[in-house]
């Protein structure tokens, strides 16, 4: 009978082996993806299957060799099918274990407050650790699997334990909190607060979660959660097409949107302080020495240099729940300045005073200086200067009194009512 199936495989050889050895590796590989891992064994022993097979069929002379009074092509296909049947085996644990790690993860609450470190069997056998734990290791280790070596001493609620001991500690009670003390390798302390608690499917018990309970999952997530969060709030800024910037506190650079870098003749949307404050005339950079860091909202301007000469902006800083926000705008002075009327206006009003045979008082205003100040300041700000005269002006004795008219660059006629 044996040499029946020598005789089968010999002739049989590429159409029979061939596809064991196809699914062979297909069972290879699933077995690697439910590890998620390389599985060594099914591997080793899929190279030599291969490599059997390889010289069965291409090397004529050990083909013709028989051992043990058997061709080597007998050999070959045993190698295969031990292969094949390995492959097998570890692909059922490996997919076992995976499905037990999927029900466990499926099983935590999706709206847990805390920050997973390990998943459990349901005989308290860590199944999995999480990135977060292995986050603790990073800079210690090479590899993740080797996280103990980042670990000098270990204690438990003040017992010092090993690994081995720590482990069997866990399988002592179904659910407990415990507080584990790490003297990592670079001499560093950590103390975690740690709870084991179950994870149910239902009625049924799918296995346990190790969890720290200092942390939460919005800390977990906040570096993804802000990243998206720019991301929109900087689409919804572009969006606006108006001449925006703030400031991200976290990367320290001034955030521009498209309108914004134009104007400034940017060639990146994002660029330093020191490039930002290089854009800002220089005499008006002691403004920026007036940033409050208080909860209340405070404003500052200042010109900056922008493709159509110096233009003037309006910088909001507010600090909110111990974190400053600032925001960057191009000012708009139609809010505070005044329309004043013109000369024609002034002999108008003149003459309707006189008319009516009412007192009043007519005086003539000229700031010399103003042509200066428009150069310095353009004529926002020199506009604004001629307002904040007049108006404290207005407010310093003459109660509302005052009507201001635009006579030439330098002058200004005043008409004083009711005196």
């Amino acid at each position: 009978m044996l040499n029946d199936i020598v005789t089968f495989i010999s002739e049989n050889r590429l159409t029979l082996l061939i596809p064991v050895l196809l699914l062979n590796m297909v069972f290879l590989f699933g077995a690697g993806v439910k590890k998620q891992s390389i599985p060594w064994l099914g591997l080793v022993f899929s190279a030599l299957a291969l490599a059997g097979f390889l010289l069965d069929a291409l090397v004529a002379s050990i083909r013709a060799q028989a051992f043990f009074a058997l061709p080597f092509v007998f050999f070959a296909s045993a190698l295969i099918l031990v292969s094949l049947i390995i492959n097998i085996v570890l692909y059922i644990v490996f997919s076992g274990r995976f499905s037990q790690r999927i029900k466990l993860i499926e099983a935590v609450p999706s709206n847990i407050e805390s920050n997973i470190y390990a998943y459990l069997n349901k005989q308290s056998k860590v199944i999995l650790f999480t990135d977060q734990f292995y986050d603790i290791f990073e800079d210690l280790v090479t590899k993740k699997k080797n996280w103990f070596e980042g670990i000098t001493k270990l204690a438990c609620n003040n017992q010092g334990m090993t690994m081995k001991e720590f482990r069997k500690f866990l399988k002592t009670e179904e659910e407990m909190q415990f507080t584990l003390d790490l003297l990592l390798v670079n001499n560093q302390t950590m103390k975690l607060e740690l709870s084991k608690q179950k994870a149910m499917i239902g009625d049924k018990l799918a296995g346990f979660i190790l969890i720290n309970q200092k942390l939460t999952l919005s800390e977990v997530f906040r570096d993804g959660v802000v990243a998206d969060y720019k991301k929109r709030l900087y689409a919804y800024f572009d969006l606006l097409e108006e001449s925006l910037a703030y400031f991200d506190f976290d990367k320290k650079r001034y955030v521009l949107t498209k309108a914004m870098a134009r104007l400034l003749n940017a060639k990146e949307t994002e660029i330093t302080t020191a490039a930002f404050e290089k854009m800002i005339v220089p005499e008006d950079l002691k403004a920026l020495e007036k940033r409050q860091t208080s909860d209340q909202l405070s404003q500052i301007h200042y010109r900056m240099i922008t493709i159509n000469g110096q233009e003037w902006f309006e910088e909001n800083s507010q600090t909110i729940e111990g974190r400053l926000f600032m925001a960057i705008h191009r000012h708009d002075f139609t809010k505070v300045k005044m329309n004043f009327k013109g000369y024609p206006e002034l002999l108008s009003d003149c003459n309707g005073y006189l008319d009516k045979n009412l007192d009043f008082g007519l005086a003539f205003v000229s700031i010399n200086d103003l042509p200066k100040i428009n150069d310095i300041l353009g004529s926002d700000g020199s506009d604004l200067v001629v307002i904040k005269y007049f108006t404290k002006l207005n407010e310093s004795s003459l109660n509302g009194k005052i009507k201001v008219y635009r006579i030439s660059k330098m002058e200004y006629g005043i008409i004083i009512d009711r005196l």
